[in-house]
């Protein structure tokens, strides 16, 4: 019951250079002492360092039920600069010490330690556990949200049921490299009482004008006077909508505050860009672009947030549809050349999340990364080029998914992106997790124009480690990707469980118009290491991809055990070689009597077309199918205008299909007409898909011959007089 200081700033003493500690209370029965309104570690002034050799102060050795400051006006105590913890209450007997209303900062170890163990005594669910104060549980700060002279704080604890606690709030410009803060500027406190399972949730407004930036840390004391230690640091931030207005690394107005300011306010934000262009040492007066040169990786992004670039003045989407290039105008950079190793442009954690309008380019990571939650949106954005899409300034990888249900692109000529020059792969959609994402509308190695090969290094699009149920492109001529350029496949689909996949309506190794090469270095498509049921086009009007121009295989399906891979309903035609190719053996894959034969997609064998006969407006073709018996397959027939130099073709033009069922035996004969106006010469290739999705190889090519009274000319040309004499 012996009183250190007092309530008004005369009572206080000045407990400061003393070899050991401030102020030292122990044993058993030292209890009901107070010590208030003293400086603990300063000089005279309270500002500056004379401090304590070792703890500010120390309790221990059953001293239980004393008070460090208090609750009333003047009581706290100024406890900072001294060599190791603010306060030490050590020994597991030593408890019911409150620690109340004080400044404690700049010390050298934590602010409060329970136990003495010089480390964050971690919570524990319900609290039951027993030591030094009890190791009360301390609070857990979810946001601090400053409006000018208000700053509102919340948060939840979790400790005994149905108890009130007194919960103190303080303010910090620094926390300690623990993590969790000290307490240098009392705010004040709200009492909080748990629930029947020990839970309770506090937002507590306190009219305190605190800088953004500064950070909250909080305590909490039951009602037997057992003080926690300091919680973990939360960062204040301005509750408007941030607005980047400079071009700086950091600091009030840039991207990387914005980014936090967002992180720190529960529920979605909008970044917006007001950059002066003719002011900003970072931006071109002449072009209005504003570039931004992170010198670290930026925050990632834990709460949702839309980033917009076309805020910025001067910045214009897209409008063009399919068949064009795109006309996007962007006037916000992000060049991570001295952003560090690894670093990511954006990294997305929160999910629901929309990135539009940016230019991101040379992050050695990737210029998006897509983690965590997904839902995320990636729109009428350049990744790996330069403003105007035409140099390569390439990140490591373009797009990184391991999120599921993203939307890159889409339908609306808006939301294309453009996704080129970049060291990796363009888009790479990676692990189980990453499910159901679509791609659409994109460029995906080429030029903003569509016209020249601005080629990733890797795959223009590639899914692999089981990501299952994505689409690339769509049925509609809006939703289809050009994938050309790229150098090595313009899609690759890999690995077991990498399933149900769909790749429909896109332009893979042509420009921008579907007629013209930019082919990719290596296959259109490849397919490989166990990916089964994947689906290269469709039944689906608007399915079929145009897959031409590319160095090898316009389709590769390898590996014996990969099976299921539909190749449905596309244009395939002038790729360097087969149309399909199974097992990847870069030679046709003759047909076996039965097809009992297993492997890539089952080695499913192709058609025998024996005829090929036009009429002008009507071209009918027949063939056989030896295959499984008793089973019903679809059967492909496509027009070319020319052959393949193996004999066997690729599907230049589809015309349609025709259902054909074998016999107990496996043999099957057909003959289907196709309204379709098909030239004398040009030559009908096929392939058959069995009902589990295995697609052949393309058949022979066989020559479309003229008709006049249902026989084909040439044969009644070879006949005896002439045939019927005409």
């Amino acid at each position: 019951n012996n009183t250190v200081g007092g309530l008004t700033p005369a009572a206080g003493n000045v407990i400061s250079g003393n070899l050991r500690n401030g102020v030292r209370i122990r044993d058993a029965g030292v209890s009901g002492n107070v010590f208030q309104g003293n400086l603990i570690g300063t000089d005279v002034s309270g500002t500056l360092g004379i401090g304590n050799g070792q703890f500010g102060v120390r309790i221990g050795e059953d001293a239980d039920n004393n008070v460090i400051g208090g609750i009333p006006a003047g009581a706290g105590n100024v406890i900072a600069f001294n060599g190791l913890d603010g306060v030490s209450i050590k020994d597991a007997s030593t408890t019911g010490d409150a620690i109340l209303g004080n400044s404690i900062f700049a010390n050298g170890g934590l602010g409060i330690d329970l136990a003495n163990d010089f480390t964050v005594t971690a919570n524990d669910s319900g609290d039951p556990d027993t030591g030094a104060n009890n190791l009360q549980n301390f609070p857990v700060l979810t946001s601090a949200i400053t409006t000018g002279g208000l700053v509102t704080i919340g948060g939840t604890l979790n400790s005994a049921a149905s108890t009130t606690f007194h919960i103190e709030f303080f303010a910090n410009t620094a926390c300690d490299p623990s993590g969790n803060g000290e307490g240098e500027t009392f705010l004040g406190s709200a009492s909080v009482t748990t629930d029947v399972v020990g839970g309770a949730s506090f937002v507590v407004p306190h009219a305190a004008s605190i800088p953004v930036g500064d950070l909250i840390t909080a305590t909490a004391t039951d009602p037997a006077n057992n003080t926690s230690e300091f919680s973990a640091c939360t960062t204040v931030f301005n509750d408007a909508e941030p607005v980047v207005t400079n071009t700086s690394d950091s600091g009030p107005g840039s991207l990387r505050e914005a980014i936090s300011n967002a992180n720190g306010k529960p529920g979605p934000d909008t970044i917006a860009f007001n950059i002066p262009a003719a002011t900003d040492p970072g931006c071109n007066a002449v072009t209005g672009v504003c570039t931004i040169r992170p010198l670290s990786a930026l925050p990632a992004i834990t709460d949702p947030v839309i980033i917009d670039g076309y805020t910025q003045p001067g910045a214009i989407p897209n409008t063009n549809g399919p068949g064009l290039g795109l006309n996007t105008v962007l006037k916000i950079e992000l060049d991570g050349a001295s952003a560090g190793a690894d670093a990511d442009g954006l990294s997305i954690l929160a999910g629901a999340s929309t990135v539009r309008g940016l230019v991101i380019n040379r992050f050695d990571g990737s210029g998006i990364e897509l983690v965590g939650n997904g839902g995320n949106f990636i729109e009428g954005n350049f990744i790996g080029t330069d403003v105007a899409g035409w140099a390569d300034l390439g990140n490591g990888q373009g797009i990184f998914v391991t999120s599921p249900n993203n939307e890159i692109g889409g339908t609306d000529p808006s939301k294309r992106n453009l996704v080129s020059g970049n060291g990796g792969h363009g888009i790479l959609i990676f692990f189980v997790t990453a499910t159901g994402n679509v791609v659409q509308g994109n460029l995906i190695g080429v030029s903003a124009a569509g016209t020249a090969a601005l080629g990733n290094e890797g795959n223009g699009v590639r899914t692999g480690l089981g990501a299952a149920n994505n689409s690339v492109g769509g049925l509609t001529a809006a939703a289809g990707n050009v994938i050309s350029g790229n150098g090595r496949n313009g899609v690759r689909i890999r690995d077991a469980g990498t399933s149900g996949n769909v790749v429909q309506g896109n332009l893979i190794g042509t420009d921008v118009s579907g007629a013209l090469d930019i082919g990719n270095g290596r296959f259109g498509v490849r397919i490989s290491d166990d990916a089964d049921n994947n689906v290269i086009g469709g039944t689906a009007v608007g399915a079929g991809n145009v897959i031409a121009f590319n160095e090898l295989h316009g389709v590769s399906i390898r590996d014996a055990s990969t099976t299921g891979d539909a190749v449905l309903g596309n244009s395939i035609f002038a790729n360097g070689g087969l149309g399909i190719d199974l097992a990847n053996d870069f030679i046709v894959t003759a047909n076996d009597p039965g097809d009992g034969d297993t492997g890539t997609n089952n080695l499913q064998n192709f058609p025998v077309l024996t005829s090929a006969i036009t009429t002008g407006a009507l071209v009918t073709i027949s063939g056989t199918l030896n295959s499984g018996p008793s089973t019903t397959f679809r059967v492909e027939l496509f027009a070319n205008t020319a052959c393949d130099p193996s004999g066997n073709g690729e599907g230049e033009t589809f015309l349609g299909f025709a259902s054909v069922t074998t016999d107990v035996a496996g043999d099957a004969s057909f003959a289907v007409a196709f309204g379709t106006s098909i030239p004398v010469g040009d030559l009908i290739t096929a392939t058959a898909t069995d009902p589990a999705n295995n697609t052949s190889e393309f058949s022979a090519c066989t020559t479309v011959g003229s008709d006049s009274d249902g026989v084909d000319d040439s044969v009644e040309d070879a006949a005896p007089n002439g045939g019927d004499g005409n």
